[in-house]
């Protein structure tokens, strides 16, 4: 587990993210959008009002994201790489977080409501 290196990962709000870097979290984490082509399965990344990542270098481990019409907002995804989440999961699967073991979810809901609050008062 990586908890040791939690504190250091970049929170970005809509960070750049490539179709691959996003497939591959999916893939790594047993997401199930996995299960789909790269292309349908990434489209998120160009329909969303809202995307906050959390970036280890170039390797997304953390990512999260809304649909907002100005006044509401619809989270659609809040996930966490297995290895920030804890030892001894049951799912294993980075989109249900069973653990927050190294704060990392913490830290990215933070900057992801936060960015909702500011987008709602503007």
């Amino acid at each position: 587990m990586k908890t040791a290196h939690a504190d250091t990962i970049d929170i970005k709000i809509n960070p750049a993210i490539s179709r691959e870097q996003l497939y591959t979290f999916y893939q790594n984490n047993n997401i199930c959008e996995e299960g789909y082509d790269i292309e349908t399965a990434t489209c998120v990344l160009d329909h969303s009002s809202l995307i906050v990542g959390a970036l280890e270098g170039d390797q997304l481990v953390g990512f999260a994201r809304a649909l907002f019409d100005g006044r509401e907002a619809a989270v659609m995804e809040f996930c966490i790489a297995t290895e920030f989440q804890g030892e001894n999961l049951k799912k294993s699967n980075g989109s249900l977080l069973e653990k927050d073991d190294s704060g990392l979810g913490k830290r990215l809901g933070k900057v992801f409501l936060d960015e909702l609050v500011r987008m709602g008062t503007n």
